[in-house]
């Protein structure tokens, strides 16, 4: 038996040390293999490619040839900077700066919805079918030429059930109801912002970075439509920018005017409050007046801190003598009795008589007149003292009183000139602020009366220039922008072909079936031992060429078939060899009698044996009836060297499966059928059995341990390789001596272009001579 690795899951290539070896060689490893690999792929199925990009192609010039052409008109708007300044109108009125800001700003408004209005209502493009499509003649399209006047929403209709309809139905009805109960002047509304819509859509404005111009472009079906659009969207808009100074210097005017109006009157009566003040503080320079009030109080003040003084003096004075009194010493001690020039001659007096009276005393006794004389006079002297005494301490406490009394109408004195110098201080300010109330109204209205009629200058509208201008107007446009045909036809040339290529490796991805012999080995571990050709049916079939054309690719692959069984065991070659497939249809029948005949060719003793009792075909394939057969032979009903019938042309026998039998199985493991195989082992060199396929039916795996070698046939490109993998594992798992795997069926001219092994290249470059050319 042949030792197997298997298994291989399904779409994974085993690794490379999985798959089998062939003695000591080993292929070199190809740098440019995966490169080659996907140009193959493509190259093999080139014509998924081709038929994608034909009717893509197609399609899209059948569209872009039934598209309506449209024009684009084009115009350049300038966004000025520099203006001329008659007037120093820009504090009122700025204009626009220089920057892209700007631009972007000035483009928003030629985008805006406002300003589409004004020019549709301009070129009255309600009125045009160009844009209201309810004025255009009703046209058919591509779609009702091809299905005619149903839609593809009719034909929706029609197929789906009715609870997928009825919703549908519904909210037709809602909306037939909706736009009847439109008055005219709402539909007129409805139908005027649809075209505005239209507008904008059609519409491009593009800002430059580098520049202040603005560039519009409009696409319409006539390029005469498109240029005068265009034109008149760049003179509105430079109207409009015109017409929005004017309206700005116009309400600028309007408020200064009333701003101004009100000022005067605020003026007028600041004024007039400020000449009644006046009038009632009855000065005409108060500041001259608080000068010399400020001047005089001053000088109060000096005399007051003087009075203070001598008053102070005069208390002390008038303190000390109190204090005299009040003590021993008497008034005589005090400072203003000493220093009085009074009481100093008094004093003297007193001196001059105190001698006199005590030269008298030592010279008269007392009572003396004389004596008594000089002692009276002593006496009116000392009396004189004591009231000239008593007169300073009078007139002590006298200049008291009189220094408080100065002191306080000193003090009452400034009193009530402060009183007074702050009452005209107060004025004073009072007066100033309402001085500078009137002086500051008097400037605001002298400056609003300047600016109005700045504005009223400005409103005449010759000064006022639009902050942009026309700078390239637009004309129609000789040829269409739209639709570029040979761009469209190109993109879908380009995208067909990638789309070609997805679907190349799409295909190669769900390609379920083997497509060379380095994929069948790899795939499931068991060498792959011939590879048979496709042949038409031109040839009487392809186990004909076997005869009719021994030289063909086909003959010789059978010959290397027959070549690998008789090598499978050189020792002890195989007498008996199974053909077999896991489905039907694979050629394994075809593959049997080629060998067969090949074998009989070649001088060998041959039967072949039909063991298919359920779908016989070898008698198709030979071309006699199938009365008698191998089921005759083991239901007793005939014997073996009665149904045996011999091929004229080869000399090949063969054994037909005979009438239908009940029960395949039992007939295919009966002893019977061991003892019909040896008898044909005895009498044959090589005794080919035809089976039913693995997966279709169990007859095959109850004749495996009958027979010497087993070969498992698989269609080039067909056979899904689970059906293989798992009719595989069947046979080995029942015991089957597997010689290989054949490969039928294979198209050469396909299996080249897939660079595996080395079968391709030999087919490849034998095909012509042995094949194709003969």
């Amino acid at each position: 038996m042949a030792t197997v690795t298997y298994i291989a899951p399904q779409g994974q290539e085993p690794e490379p040390h999985d798959a089998p070896s062939y003695g000591s060689i080993e292929r070199p490893q190809d740098a440019e293999a995966p490169l080659r690999h996907l140009i193959a792929t493509i190259w093999r199925r080139k014509w998924i490619i081709i038929a994608t990009v034909i009717v893509a192609v197609t399609l899209a010039t059948l569209f872009v040839f039934q598209i309506t052409p449209r024009y684009t008109a084009s115009a350049q708007v300038l966004v000025e900077t520099r203006q001329m300044n008659v007037l120093n109108i820009q504090a009122v009125v700025p204009g626009l700066g220089a920057d892209y800001q700007t631009n972007e700003t000035e483009a928003a408004v030629l985008r805006s919805r406002e300003l589409a209005k004004k020019v549709v209502d301009l070129l009255n493009l309600t009125a045009n079918p160009a844009f209201n499509p309810e004025l255009r003649p009703p046209s058919p399209g591509l779609m009702t030429r091809l299905f005619g006047e149903f839609s593809l929403t009719d034909i929706f209709m029609g197929v789906m059930p009715e609870f997928v309809t009825a919703p549908i139905e519904e909210a037709r009805e809602r909306r037939r109801l909706a736009e009847n109960r439109l008055t005219p002047e709402r539909r007129a509304e409805l139908t005027r912002e649809w075209v505005v819509d239209y507008f904008l859509a059609s519409l491009s404005v593009t800002a430059s970075e580098r520049s202040r111009a603005i560039r519009l472009d409009f696409t319409a079906e006539d390029p005469e439509l498109a240029a005068e659009v265009v034109n008149a969207l760049a003179d509105t808009y430079v109207l409009q920018t015109a017409e929005n100074k004017r309206s700005a210097t116009n309400r600028a005017s309007d408020w200064l005017e009333r701003r101004a109006e009100e000022v005067r009157s605020r003026m007028v009566e600041a004024e007039s409050r400020l000449a009644a003040f006046r009038r009632d503080i009855g000065l005409i320079d108060i500041g001259q007046q608080v000068t010399l009030m400020t001047q005089q109080l001053v000088e109060l003040n000096r005399e007051l801190i003087d009075a203070r003084s001598k008053l102070n003096e005069a208390e002390a004075r008038y303190q000390q003598v109190q204090q005299l009194i009040a003590s021993d010493a008497g008034l005589e001690t005090a400072a203003a009795v000493l220093q009085s020039p009074l009481i100093q001659r008094l004093r003297e007096q007193e001196s001059e008589v105190a001698r006199q009276l005590a030269e008298l005393k030592t010279q008269l006794r007392e009572g003396h007149p004389r004596y008594e004389l000089k002692l009276s006079e002593l006496r009116d002297v000392r009396e004189k003292i004591s009231t000239e005494i008593d007169k300073i301490g009078i007139n002590l406490r006298n200049e008291v009183e009189i220094a408080r009394v100065r002191v306080q109408n000193l003090e009452r004195a400034v009193n009530q000139l402060d009183q007074t110098l702050r009452g005209q201080s107060e004025a004073q300010v009072k007066l100033k602020q309402m001085e500078s109330d009137a002086r500051s109204e008097r400037e605001l209205y002298e400056r609003l009366r300047d600016r109005f009629r700045e504005t009223g200058v400005q409103e005449d509208g010759e000064l006022t220039l639009p902050d942009a201008r026309v700078i390239s107007y637009a004309v129609p446009p000789d040829y269409p922008s739209y639709p570029n045909k040979k761009v469209m036809i190109a993109f879908a040339f380009v995208v067909s072909a990638a789309l070609g290529v997805m679907l190349v490796f799409v295909a190669e991805h769900l390609d379920a079936g083997f497509r060379s012999v380095k994929q069948l080995e790899a795939q499931t571990g068991i060498p792959t031992i011939a590879v048979l050709p496709r042949v038409g049916g031109g040839h009487g079939g392809p186990q004909e060429l076997v005869l009719s054309r021994p030289g063909s690719v086909f003959a010789e692959a059978v010959r290397s078939l027959r070549t690998a069984l008789l090598l499978s065991d050189v020792d002890h070659p195989p007498r008996t060899v199974l053909f077999t497939s896991s489905v039907p249809g694979e050629g394994k029948t075809t593959t049997a009698l080629a060998v067969a005949r090949a074998s009989a060719r070649a001088g060998q003793r041959v039967i072949l044996v039909d063991t298919d009792l359920r779908h016989p075909s070898l008698h198709y394939a030979v071309g006699v009836p199938n009365n008698a057969g191998l089921v005759s032979v083991l239901s007793g009903e005939a014997r073996l060297e009665d149904v045996i019938e011999i091929d004229p042309r080869s000399g090949m026998h063969f054994l037909t499966a005979g009438p239908p039998a009940p029960n395949p199985p039992d007939l295919l493991g009966s002893a019977r059928m061991q003892q019909v195989l040896m008898r044909l082992k005895d009498a044959y060199d090589l005794v080919v059995v035809d089976t039913p396929p693995v997966l279709a039916v169990a007859d095959v795996l109850v004749l495996l341990r009958q027979i010497d070698k087993s070969v498992f046939v698989v269609r080039w490109g067909r056979t899904h390789r689970e059906a293989a993998y798992s009719a595989l594992k069947q046979l080995l798992e029942s015991g089957a001596d597997l010689v290989g795997t054949v490969l039928s069926q294979v198209d050469l001219k396909r299996h080249a272009q897939y660079h595996y092994g080395t079968s391709s290249g030999y087919y490849q470059g034998y095909y012509k001579e042995y094949y194709g050319g003969g």
